[in-house]
């Protein structure tokens, strides 16, 4: 396994409480729609933009069907770039939370300080994450799996994030994506 780029932040989420673990998946079962979107705010304005996605979003996306979660973090080393995981039980539950009323009303407010948007389409690998808690500190790395390794890597990788959800009282979370274009490139 080749590290490809690694990004620290601290470890993995912390907990002010403990709970069950669960794996995030559709109804039926089956993985749910995963993507990155990559926001960058125009120079010390990402504050803004993440108190904007607080105040108008927030309120309004944890009471939509089929958004199951938007985790945000903003590098340690770049201010202006903050990397959201986004998890929908399904194309149509993106489209109804990206079409929304307040997420129109966020994408106008920031729009005068955003200097740059991607949206990163990945598939999910392992969405593990506890049922209450709250998270403080979060770890993302990337990397370049050999392609002859990638099964064995994703059965390893699953198996541990199960495991540290479930039985690491500090662990709130574990989330591993592969981009769609390249499945051999994972973020963790």
């Amino acid at each position: 396994m080749k590290k490809f780029f690694l990004l620290m932040l601290g470890v993995i989420f912390m907990l002010t409480a403990t709970a069950d673990a669960k794996s995030i998946r559709t109804p039926e079962g089956n993985m749910p729609r995963v993507q990155w979107a990559v926001v960058e705010s125009t120079d010390g304005t990402m504050p803004q933009i993440a108190e904007m996605g607080a105040k108008i979003l927030a309120p309004t996306t944890a009471k939509e069907k089929g958004t199951y979660a938007l985790y945000g973090v903003i590098e340690k080393n770049n201010p202006n770039l903050m990397r959201l995981l986004e998890i929908y039980e399904s194309d149509e539950a993106y489209r109804i939370h990206s079409t929304s009323e307040a997420f129109q009303q966020y994408r106008a407010e920031r729009l005068p300080i955003l200097a740059g948007l991607k949206i990163l389409p990945v598939n999910g690998i392992v969405l593990e994450q506890k049922n209450h808690g709250v998270g403080k500190i979060v770890q993302t790395s990337r990397f370049e799996i050999a392609p002859e390794n990638l099964a064995a890597f994703q059965k390893i990788i699953s198996d541990e994030a199960a495991r540290a959800v479930r039985e690491d009282s500090e662990v709130m979370g574990a989330f591993v994506t592969a981009e769609q274009p390249r499945p051999n490139f994972c973020t963790r």
